[in-house]
């Protein structure tokens, strides 16, 4: 056999017949070809993968009779890049391109499979990295309606408090705990993918081959779980009810997805403009934003359509997509002039999106993620430490992506870090969780969400304006299948300026999420510092609340931001929690979250909220050029401060490597010393990063 391919060889001897239903195993159950791209040097993509011996294609040769049609069940695993599928040097299909654990099958024309010796081969031209599991590979005698429509069964979801019909989420795993693929009805008010099911109006048609199944229903972050075992023989109709009822108590906040998309409209994923609003329903989205790549869509009429008006409130927005980075701004005008994606210049950009009619908001989208080979906020172009471009663009959007479920990272606090120093650096920009939703299943829409503040009694008809006004206050909480509520002293939420008191400082958190969520440890920021870590206790307080408790402080020195941060254990098929998009290591946890908004305390009760930058610049040009004046103040000061105040001083002078200015620093105190010590890492991963082109 090949060195690096995997040949299996099924010798039948003889005439070969079957009953209808009698498929033909290729690869048994139970044991998985590993199969890698990348090339022979390639690295294991996970830890998961690393005792393993991988192939780079799979081929397995057997006999066939004539047969009327038939089908390929292939059950996979981990399927990131394009997977081509070939019967006898044809191509037969592909794999779907989804990371979850799943069974598919796949029609086989007429005509392709031939009396006698049959080739079936896997293989992938990409040279990215990936790592997939093929479980069990079958062949049946009959047509894919046919292998699929062995049983009947119709479910029905309730909310458990009106006792109606509800938009949800439908998962379906087959004994082996995979995702089950299933025939659903022809119903315009479904979404269907191998082994989900969205329904815009609670009940569903499947048609399934016979088994057992484990049937889950839920409607997002904010609801219930519901799962009920089902065995079905062939030939069964079997009804099926389920109850889920919300949880997690959200009044007076809109559940926002600010970066959504269509392959109709965007032209790739798989989730059509219809499918979108039965998934925006399924998953309790009351406020999204279209967002399609350089297209401005109103949503509005096909959800009237459908008859999902009462669910969510449509609002028209443009992710606009340039070289250098991705934009998402809202409102816009639907089919109006947009902005020109071409440009390469962040302040022309700004330009062209602050000169459309309508928009208020502008996100910078997943900051940390290449496209185009640009990083925005990778070490070649922006210095972490100081939240600065080193063309000296400024950051001109009041909005950051802090945790996008499309594209997560390997440090699931990253992002939410890179905002912090931001508001270190004197900017007012609100936090943001998204989906950037392109699929019907792979990635789910809204399961990255943001919480805004405003009036939701009815969020068919919610005020856009007010909610937006919420957002740009910073009023705001980022969910990832949990919600962190902070306030300062009992009264003062994200967003607001709170007056110090006059001893100690009282912060009040709330860790909510449903029942199927753990929470696992609590995070408290100060300026960007993590000040506390709490671990959180397996047993909830109450029904959608996890945790709930009050740190108390001293009351700060100086103008300080807080940030509440909560990290769970991630979830399972019914609702899964993806791989990050584009991992630095091959280590990963996956990990639920909630971020709240930035409370600010105003130390010194002027009314003003001051920035450990705004503070640097003072220091800096009161001292200079006295360097030991300019430390020996930061002694009152906190790291963030003297982070800037080494940038401000390097660029006033560029003598950070003067022996005197080293001697200094080495007994300075520590919150100094590595204040300074984080712009030299900053300065030498530029270095490390122009060396290498890394972007």
């Amino acid at each position: 056999m090949l060195a690096r391919s995997l040949c299996l060889l099924f010798v039948l001897a003889g005439p070969v017949s079957w009953a209808i239903a009698d498929p033909l195993t290729l690869h048994p159950a139970g044991q998985f070809i590993h199969l890698r791209s990348g090339g022979p040097e390639a690295a294991a993509e996970w830890d998961e993968f690393l005792n393993s011996q991988p192939v780079e294609n799979w081929t397995t040769t057997f006999q066939w009779s004539e047969a009327l049609g038939a089908c390929l069940e292939i059950r996979q695993q981990d399927v990131k890049q394009s997977w081509t599928i070939q019967l006898n040097d044809k191509p037969l299909g592909t794999l779907v391109r989804d990371e979850n654990d799943m069974v598919e099958y796949m029609p086989v024309p007429a005509g392709m499979l031939r009396p006698g010796a049959n080739t079936l081969s896997i293989a992938t031209r990409s040279t990215a990295i990936d790592d997939i599991r093929l479980g069990a590979i079958r062949l049946h005698p009959e047509t894919r309606d046919q292998v699929l429509s062995s049983a009947l069964l119709q479910v029905r979801v309730l909310d458990g408090d009106t006792q109606q019909p509800l938009p949800c989420r439908i998962t379906i795993l087959n004994e082996q705990g995979a995702l089950q693929s299933i025939d659903g009805d022809d119903s315009p008010r479904l979404a269907v993918r191998p082994g989900v099911v969205y329904t815009g109006n609670g009940r569903a048609e499947l048609r399934l081959p016979a088994g057992r199944f484990l049937i889950f229903a839920g409607r997002g972050f904010e609801y219930s779980l519901a799962q009920q075992a089902v065995t079905l023989a062939a030939g069964d109709s079997r009804e099926l009810q389920l109850t889920i009822r919300r949880e997690v108590a959200t009044s007076g906040y809109v559940a926002c997805d600010t970066h959504v998309h269509t392959l109709t409209h965007s032209g790739h994923g798989d989730c059509t403009d219809r499918e979108r609003m039965i998934t925006l329903a399924g998953e309790g989205i009351e406020l999204p934003i279209a967002t399609d790549h350089n297209r401005q869509i109103d949503y509005g009429p096909i959800q009237r359509e459908l008859g999902l008006d009462a669910y969510f409130t449509p609002v028209t927005g443009n992710e606009v997509t340039t070289g250098v980075g991705h934009f998402n701004i809202f409102p816009a005008v639907p089919e109006g002039a947009l902005p020109n994606h071409n440009l390469e210049d962040w302040n022309v950009i700004a330009d062209e999106i602050e000169r459309q009619l309508l928009t208020r908001v502008s996100i910078l989208n997943h900051a940390r993620d290449v496209h185009r080979g640009v990083r925005p906020f990778g070490p070649l172009l922006y210095n972490a430490a100081i939240a600065e471009r080193y063309d000296e663009r400024p950051i001109r959007v009041n909005a950051m992506e802090v945790l996008n479920s499309g594209a997560t990272q390997t440090d699931p606090v990253q992002l939410a870090s890179d905002w912090m120093q931001l508001l270190n650096r004197g900017y007012s920009i609100a936090p943001i969780g998204c989906s950037d939703s392109h699929d019907v299943a792979r990635y789910i829409v809204g399961q990255g969400r943001t919480y805004i503040r405003c009036d939701d009694s009815d969020v068919g008809k919610i005020d856009i304006d007010a909610a937006i006004g919420g957002l740009l206050r910073g009023d705001v909480a980022v969910s990832y299948g949990l919600l962190a509520e902070l306030t300062v002293n009992g009264k003062y939420r994200p967003g607001e300026l709170a007056t110090a008191p006059d001893e100690t400082l009282q912060l009040n958190i709330r860790v909510l999420g449903p029942h199927w969520v753990t929470p696992t440890r609590l995070l408290l920021f100060c300026n960007g510092e993590e000040i506390r870590d709490v671990e959180l206790p397996v047993q909830p307080v109450a029904t959608g609340v996890k945790w709930e408790g009050t740190i108390e402080l001293p009351r700060p020195k100086r103008d300080v931001h807080y940030v509440a941060l909560a990290l769970g254990e991630g979830t399972g098929l019914f609702w899964p929690t993806g791989k990050p998009y584009q991992p630095l290591s091959p280590h990963w946890t996956p990990r639920t979250l909630g971020c709240s908004g930035a409370v600010w305390v105003d130390a010194d009760r002027d009314g003003l909220r001051q920035s450990a930058h705004d503070y640097a610049q003072t220091l800096v040009a009161r001292h200079h050029p006295s360097f030991p004046h300019l430390v020996g103040e930061l002694e009152t000061f906190d790291i963030a401060t003297a982070t800037h105040a080494a940038a401000l001083w390097h660029r006033a002078t560029g003598a950070l490597d003067d022996p005197v200015v080293q001697a200094l620093l080495k007994d300075a105190s520590p919150h100094i010393r590595n204040g300074f010590q984080r712009y030299y890492e900053a300065l030498r991963e530029r270095d490390i990063a122009r060396l290498h082109a890394i972007p």
